[in-house]
C-alpha cells in the first residue's frame, strides 16, 4: 500500500508538466515577464485561463490559453510543457485599444457562466477572450484603468 501511494504521488503532474499548472503558482509572475520586454512596466495586472476567437465567438468550450494584462499590453500565451517558456500568440499594445466591453453568457447545459470580453483594437480587429471563471469584468476594469492611466 505504501508503495502505491508514493508512485501515485510522483505520477502525478507538476505545476511545470501542466498547460494551466503554472498559473496557479508564484513562479508565473516572474517567468511570464522574462519572456517580454517591458520597461517600467508594473508586472503581471491580470491573468486567468480562456479561450480566444477573433472576429466573432464560437462553440469553444474548453480553455486552451492565458489571457495576461500588463501595464502595457495584452497578451495571450500558452505555456510549452516540453520547452518550459510560454509561447505569446497574441500581442495587444494597450496603446492600441479602441474599447473594451463584457458581455455574459449563461449556459444553459452548465450551471456555470461565463463573460466575453471584447477587446477593440484601433486597427479595427476584434478579439474575444471567453473568460470561464467569471473575472471578465474584472479583465475589462483593468483594461480601462491602465488605458485611464496612460492618458488613452
Amino acid at each position: 500500500m505504501v508503495v502505491g501511494l508514493i508512485a501515485s504521488g510522483c505520477a502525478s503532474l507538476g505545476p511545470m508538466q501542466s498547460s494551466h499548472g503554472l498559473l496557479k503558482t508564484n513562479a508565473f509572475d516572474p517567468i511570464f515577464i522574462s519572456t517580454i520586454d517591458e520597461e517600467g512596466g508594473e508586472g503581471v495586472m491580470y491573468r486567468a485561463v480562456l479561450s480566444m476567437f477573433k472576429g466573432e465567438p464560437g462553440m469553444e468550450f474548453v480553455p486552451t490559453d492565458t489571457l495576461v494584462i500588463t501595464g502595457q499590453a495584452i497578451y495571450l500565451v500558452r505555456w510549452d510543457t516540453m520547452n518550459y517558456d510560454f509561447v505569446h500568440k497574441v500581442n495587444i499594445p494597450i496603446s492600441e485599444v479602441e474599447s473594451v466591453k463584457v458581455s455574459a453568457v449563461d449556459s444553459f447545459w452548465s450551471a456555470r457562466s461565463w463573460g466575453d470580453l471584447f477587446v477593440n483594437s484601433q486597427s479595427g480587429d476584434v478579439f474575444i477572450f471567453r473568460v470561464y471563471d467569471g473575472s471578465a469584468e474584472i479583465a475589462k476594469k483593468v483594461i480601462m484603468d491602465t488605458l485611464e492611466r496612460n492618458g488613452s
